[in-house]
């Protein structure tokens, strides 16, 4: 998935000026989040996309819930040009606005029902010799108690916000949710053949005074299977977006 562009049914992702590629997990992440959405599809709903990257999360999200508007907010300035470019050559222009800058210092006139982000992985983990892939992959941009503070103050009372991080991440978010209002409602567990280690998680929180320290809602999703090589369930979920399926 490492080409200068990934062609969907409906968009087209240009990503040579982005260290943050097209990946089967985001695209899983996505959709996941769109099925998890479902209930909300024709609500017009303020959409954060936090990192947005080359402007994958929002335009996934722009096909499933057109009466919405999305805000994307990227920091490294090739990749939020290139994420303009994405979002004004798809079919959802009018309701996308992209901005370059820092979520740590961006405000908003309003705060937003939903929040999305593929944040930085890695936290005082061996780092890449490209910038732009420390900020890509690794927290030098925004580490993840950070984030979840903006989240705080950026998510409406009763919002939800979904995350994409590794399995080992998982006790520190929980750590900083329960210091900012927020609660993991559930998480989704994602491995590539179901004899492997859990490679990332897909995380659904909500902004509320009623906070629960463990996730009662716990599923699994196994990428690789006989469909088409996807399991069924991957399937269905990229289904929606993939040409080849």
């Amino acid at each position: 998935m490492a080409s200068t562009s990934f062609a969907f049914k409906q968009f087209t992702i240009e990503q040579d000026q982005c260290a943050m590629k097209v990946t089967t997990d985001a695209c899983l992440f996505g959709a996941w989040v769109c099925h998890e959405m479902a209930p909300h599809k024709n609500e017009p709903l303020q959409i954060l996309d936090i990192g947005a990257g080359t402007g994958l999360l929002s335009l996934m999200l722009a096909q499933q819930f057109n009466h919405s508007t999305f805000t994307g907010v990227e920091l490294d300035i090739k990749a939020a040009e290139q994420a303009q470019v994405n979002c004004a050559q798809s079919p959802w222009s009018n309701c996308i606005n992209i901005v370059e800058g820092d979520i740590l210092t961006f405000s908003s006139p309003s705060a937003y029902d939903l929040i999305i982000s593929n944040p930085p992985f890695y936290e005082n983990d061996l780092k890449a010799t490209s910038l732009k892939k420390n900020l890509a992959f690794h927290d030098n941009g925004i580490k993840l108690g950070q984030l979840l503070i903006r989240i705080n103050e950026l998510l409406k009372p009763g919002g939800l916000f979904f995350l994409l991080l590794p399995p080992k991440r998982e006790a520190d978010l929980l750590h900083w949710c329960e210091f900012n209002e927020l609660s993991i409602q559930a998480s989704c567990h994602l491995r590539s053949t179901a004899k492997k280690s859990i490679s990332r998680v897909f995380y659904r929180g909500c902004k509320s005074s009623n906070l629960s320290s463990t996730i009662t809602n716990q599923t699994e999703l196994i990428v690789q299977g006989n469909n088409k090589g996807y399991s069924e369930e991957a399937y269905h979920l990229l289904a929606d977006y993939y040409l080849a399926l």
